[in-house]
């Protein structure tokens, strides 16, 4: 009986390393680019799928416009070319009270991420919150990380000190504000209140061992999906505030606020997960940006390195987001030239703080736009300046967000700003622009790539590695929307490669004759 016992053992744990073999997605430290088991440099396309109510994921057993993510939509996503998805992983999921663990929450994750990545959509693990908790008209803490009682400092009542707001009605019961009320004004606004403030303080100070119990959820979330080849990240937290601006003020300058709250925090996270999974990339955000002059007032991470230091460059990437801050009354763009120069400059920022810590970039929200984003709308338009931006940087990007999901906290109106109508109608228009022919993989490393929606045409420039030769360089088109008469491919040197099609699939495969580090490259143009 023991020796069927050890044997079963051994079995596990080589059945453990082989899954380990197969995982994960790393970092090329010199391109600085994500890189697959092969070691081919990758680019992802994606959506965020955020459900920031209880039960804290979508439904899956059928199709709905603004709820689901079931196989049907998992189909449509593949049609169309994305490749990740950044999926809430819901602290309150996990942990609903102090020290009470669901593991079955997990489970359901799991099985999304499994479904996702068989149709070959890789998932980052997002702990997404914004304006910390339902007490604040926000999410993403439970409830007994935003408590006022036994505060060394006591938070005033909310939503003060914001001289617009009076203290809105409170439900009993639970102890929330009213959710019609909240709506009236922007979330965003709820940061600049005392409680939001101090409660984000206690996160970043541990009292009442909060920041322990947040390594805790992370623990549990890596002890899970460690040797997942679906997962492509764990995000350690999103659009992380400033902390308390009040009896702080120095933390108004992001930089500050970034060394002092987030790099000791980011530092016990990493070694939470690197306790159970030491291959997964972690991502990390630096403060959300704090700034009341849009154009010239924003400021480079106060982060020396990321989470794990310069050791772990290879496994962790620094998350960033771009929204235009010139909004309509819709909460959607206003100012196209406006908009272009700000994001223009947060981009450049972005990429000079990634390179200054030697880690990846990812642009893991931008868009929620609604459903006025047609050809030649504002929205559009800075949809498109986004979009070159990213090619430009050869950026990975997750768009804001795939359905509504009842979002109450965004921008925009939570019905719209997804890929569908409420009456479960397509935004086509909106997936015209999301749809795009992009490289997934070369065998190699990216030197460029840019895509012209209006005339499909493509070009990709990358550095041919002969090692890779076994492992082709993939090419996403959407043969229906940008593609309708057919389209031809050329490469260059002639001969460095030879190609194949399959549907919305070009797979390319390095050819004898080709030297390594020779630079290729691929034109794809549109039959008229």
């Amino acid at each position: 009986m023991m020796k069927l016992a050890l044997c079963a053992l051994a079995l596990l744990l080589l059945n453990r390393a082989a899954a380990q073999d197969d995982c994960c997605f790393s970092i090329n430290k010199t391109s600085r680019q994500f890189m697959d088991t092969y070691g081919r440099a990758r680019i992802f396309h994606g959506v965020n799928i955020v459900y920031k109510r209880f039960p804290y994921h979508p439904i899956n057993a059928t199709f709905d416009p603004q709820l689901s993510l079931s196989s049907e939509d998992v189909t449509f996503l593949k049609e169309n070319g994305f490749s990740v998805v950044r999926l809430y992983v819901a602290w309150p999921g996990l942990e609903p009270s102090k020290g009470s663990y669901n593991s079955t929450y997990l489970d359901v994750l799991a099985d999304f991420v499994d479904v996702l990545g068989k149709a070959g959509i890789y998932t980052i693990l997002d702990c997404h919150q914004d304006v910390w908790s339902p007490k604040f008209c926000g999410e993403g803490a439970p409830d007994y990380a935003a408590l006022y009682e036994n505060r060394t400092i006591k938070p005033l009542q909310f939503p003060t000190p914001i001289p617009t707001l009076s203290p809105f009605k409170v439900d009993p019961k639970t102890g929330y504000p009213d959710a019609e009320e909240c709506s009236k004004h922007n979330f965003f606004t709820y940061y600049f209140t005392d409680a939001v403030g101090k409660t984000m303080q206690s996160l970043y100070d541990n009292e009442q061992q909060i920041q322990d119990h947040f390594g805790m959820f992370w623990e549990r979330v890596a002890e899970r999906f460690e040797g997942n080849e679906y997962v492509l990240a764990y995000e350690l937290l999103n659009e992380p505030w400033a902390g308390d601006v009040y009896r702080h003020p120095d933390q108004l300058e992001p930089h500050v606020a970034d060394a002092k709250n987030l790099q000791p925090m980011y530092k016990k996270l990493h070694e939470s997960i690197r306790k159970y999974d030491q291959k997964h990339i972690i991502m990390f955000e630096p403060t959300i940006i704090i700034t009341s002059v849009p154009v010239g007032g924003f400021a480079n991470t106060g982060l020396s390195e990321g989470p794990g230091g310069p050791a772990f460059n290879d496994r962790q990437a620094l998350s960033y987001h771009l929204y235009c801050v010139f909004l309509d009354s819709h909460g959607q763009p206003s100012n196209t030239r406006f908009c272009d120069a700000s994001n223009k400059e947060v981009v450049g920022i972005r990429m000079d703080d990634a390179k200054k810590l030697g880690v990846a970039g990812f642009l893991t929200e931008w868009g929620a736009y609604d459903d006025a984003t047609y050809p030649g709308s504002k929205p559009y338009e800075d949809a498109l300046d986004i979009l070159r931006l990213a090619d430009q940087h050869l950026q990975s990007w997750t768009y804001w967000q795939y359905k509504g999901y009842g979002d109450f906290t965004t921008q925009s109106s939570s019905a719209s700003e997804g890929l569908w109508f409420m009456n479960g109608s397509l935004q086509t228009h909106k997936l015209e622009l999301l749809t795009r022919t992009y490289a997934k993989a070369v065998s190699g490393d990216f030197v460029s790539q840019t895509f012209s929606p209006e005339t499909g045409n493509f070009l990709l420039s990358f550095i041919a590695r002969t090692k890779l030769a076994h492992a082709p360089s993939l090419i996403y088109l959407n043969e229906d929307i940008h593609y309708p008469n057919g389209f031809t491919v050329s490469v260059s040197p002639s001969g460095a490669a030879v190609y194949s099609t399959s549907h919305n699939t070009i797979e390319l495969s390095l050819s004898e004759t080709v030297m390594d580090g020779q630079v290729l490259t691929v034109e794809i143009v549109q039959k008229t």
